[in-house]
């Protein structure tokens, strides 16, 4: 079906972005799911509509790239010290973004996916999730 957003719209909507991103990665990972609802939709004989698939791909993007962001897990005063992990969190539903592209898939196919009553492991998602 192809990509249907761009860095520039998904930093539209990404509230940290006074740091570099690719976002490149993600979009993928998010546009292969997001076909994956387009064909649950037609398989349920209902007409995709292109704009809610685009925002859910935006969001799906957005939901991606905090699962890579450093949380800052200590602070220190004095001899300023920080330190940071990645966010162990898991699910659609451990970020904002995540939770929107839920609402907005009316198909329920998200749901069902973060539920784990299906699997959408793509080439490029099972690379992203192996990578962390």
């Amino acid at each position: 079906m192809g990509i249907r957003v761009t860095e520039s719209l998904c930093l539209e909507i990404y509230d940290k972005q006074s740091i570099e991103h690719n976002f490149l990665p993600f979009i993928i990972g998010a546009s292969q799911i997001v076909d994956k609802i387009s064909e649950y939709i037609i398989l349920n004989e209902k007409t995709p509509d292109n704009a809610n698939l685009m925002e859910i791909e935006r969001f799906l993007s957005c939901h991606f790239m905090t699962a890579q962001e450093k949380v800052t897990t200590g602070e220190g005063v004095g001899g300023v010290s920080e330190s940071y992990s990645l966010s162990t969190k898991v699910g659609l539903n451990s970020s904002h973004y995540g939770q929107m592209a839920i609402l907005l898939d009316t198909s329920g196919y998200l749901r069902k996916l973060d539920k784990g009553e299906i699997s959408t492991i793509t080439k490029t998602t099972k690379s992203f999730l192996v990578n962390l």
